[in-house]
């Protein structure tokens, strides 16, 4: 029984589970200066492209439209940790900068849904 606490406890407190915590916290126009103190110096950065992952991890009723907003306003993508380049896995942080350097949209967990939008994105 320890045993599985002890796990339980190590999961929690993984860096990778802090940083979901962390990222979840996050105000929803955070500049690039906060993010990059809240959740580490070296995120894996990206250029926009591909961003249809995302497409499926939003919860809101017209996908396609906030879609056609995180195109235009994204100029650049961090991904936490970004083990495999610009391809976010399961569990990591991935985040759209805008123009302005700032926080556009964030998902705390890659594959967990709960992007959270700027206040920017209009529905």
């Amino acid at each position: 029984m320890l045993g599985l606490i002890a796990v339980a406890v190590a999961l929690y407190f993984s860096p990778d589970n802090r940083r979901r915590r962390a990222a979840g916290a996050l105000p929803a126009r955070a500049d690039t200066a906060l993010v990059l103190r809240t959740l580490g110096p070296r995120p894996t950065r990206c250029p926009p492209g591909a961003m249809e992952h995302v497409r499926g991890e939003l919860s809101e009723s017209d996908t396609d439209s906030v879609m056609a907003q995180l195109r235009r306003g994204t100029r650049q993508r961090w991904i936490y940790p970004g083990r495999h380049g610009c391809t976010p896995q399961k569990g990591e942080t991935e985040l759209g900068i805008d123009a302005a350097g700032r926080m556009l949209w964030i998902q705390p967990g890659a594959g967990k849904g709960d992007v959270k939008l700027s206040p920017a994105i209009s529905f």
